[in-house]
């Protein structure tokens, strides 16, 4: 027996059936249709959840676009879909659209694919009659506009239950440093102004990935709004001074918030940089570096002050060695002037005493000292003698 069927012509020699073939029918078999008039026989391609539910047919190409279960795999997964949106609550904009377990992280393309894809299953056109699914649509469009629309999606994802949790003494002792770290920077990674964030890696990273790891989170820059909650409605308030005055105390609660998760990422950034074995590495390298620069320096300080004290030994040796040419010098021209005075006095008396034996009573010393050929050198005088003499 062969069942009615609403078919849509798609093209001339392909139709698309919207309700269910008969249990008898194989896919690629003509399939007899009888229109209001006359007795026609066409192609006809699977379609419908529920055909497929009953022959596990694949998804064409062009399903695969349209149909809102096309991209959660199997009728099962969809099944499993439409149950998460169902138990969602209506102020869970991610579990609205299905994508609870991407909350916070979810791009574009996720949220336009998971739209469409709620959407149609959601549509009032397709669940006619059901006032529940007319106030879950509504939700699911107030969700789409909340997480596309940038500002909305800051307040929305800052409102979101959050571990703000940092590692313990004891988990950093009794666990890997890895283990204990990359979960809570990936968490918090969420809230980066900038994308994308580099990632702690592992034992064997260079020394310029680490480095720029912590150059990024020591810069961190947060998009985290913390939602004020006062006792204090601007609407309840007619006059601008009181609205401002409310602004100003909201601002600035704000702005201790930001400083209080400014210091939370600061703690965390320095925590992990205390016990990276990877920094303990490096800063040791540089201490032995440092150690080693500080001991050359100090070594060719030493070095540079033998050389003066050996200079400056030099210069002392040659300036005694000069003052003792000089003084010998001296002495010389000293011992000299002596013997000279000494052997004219001896002269002198010499020529006196010749002067005696030979009972000369004068002599001019003018004369003598002009003519050599004098008598005083006929008794045993030189001319030099002669003239030192006097």
């Amino acid at each position: 027996m062969i069942r009615r069927c609403i078919i849509t012509v798609i093209t001339q020699s392909k139709m698309k059936l919207i309700c269910a073939a008969p249990r008898d029918w194989i896919e690629g078999s003509v399939l007899e249709v009888r229109p209001w008039t006359g007795t026609i026989q066409k192609h006809i391609e699977p379609a419908g959840m529920a055909f497929r539910i009953q022959f596990g047919t694949p998804l064409s190409e062009e399903e695969d676009t349209e149909s809102p279960e096309s991209s959660n795999g199997s009728p099962q997964d969809f099944v499993c879909f439409v149950s998460q949106v169902e138990k969602a609550d209506l102020k869970d904009a991610y579990g609205l659209l299905g994508i609870a377990h991407l909350a916070g992280t979810a791009t574009e393309q996720q949220l336009k694919k998971a739209y469409r894809q709620v959407s149609l299953a959601y549509h009032p056109d397709k669940r006619q009659g059901e006032e529940s699914s007319d106030v879950r649509f509504k939700a699911i469009q107030w969700a789409y506009e909340t997480l596309t629309d940038s500002r909305k999606r800051y307040i929305y994802d800052s409102d979101i239950p959050f571990d703000d949790s940092i590692p313990t003494a004891e988990e950093i002792k009794t666990s890997d440093f890895f283990q204990v770290f990359a979960p809570v920077f990936a968490r918090n990674a969420i809230w980066s102004v900038s994308k994308p964030v580099p990632d702690l890696g592992d034992s064997q990273a260079p020394w310029e990935q680490v480095n720029a790891f912590y150059d990024f989170w020591l810069a961190f820059s947060s998009w985290r709004e913390f939602p004020v909650e006062d006792d204090y409605e601007l609407d309840e308030f007619a006059g601008r001074e009181e609205r401002r005055w409310v602004e100003r105390q909201r601002a600035r609660l704000q702005a201790q918030s930001k400083k209080m998760e400014a210091i939370r990422i600061r703690s965390l950034v320095d925590l992990a940089m205390k016990n990276d074995p990877r920094v303990i590495a490096y800063r040791q390298q540089q201490k032995e570096r440092k150690l080693a620069f500080k001991r050359a320096k100090e070594e060719a300080k030493l070095r540079e002050v033998e050389l003066k004290k050996q200079k400056e030994l030099e210069q002392a040796r040659e300036a005694e060695a000069e003052r003792l040419r000089l003084e010998e010098a001296r002495l010389r021209k000293k011992l000299e002037k002596e013997s000279e005075k000494s052997l004219q006095k001896k002269l002198r008396r010499r020529f006196r005493s010749t002067v005696e034996k030979e009972n000369l009573e004068s002599v001019d010393v003018g004369l003598l000292s002009l003519n050599p050929t004098s008598d005083l050198f006929l008794v045993g005088f030189s001319f030099e003698e002669a003239f030192f003499a006097f």
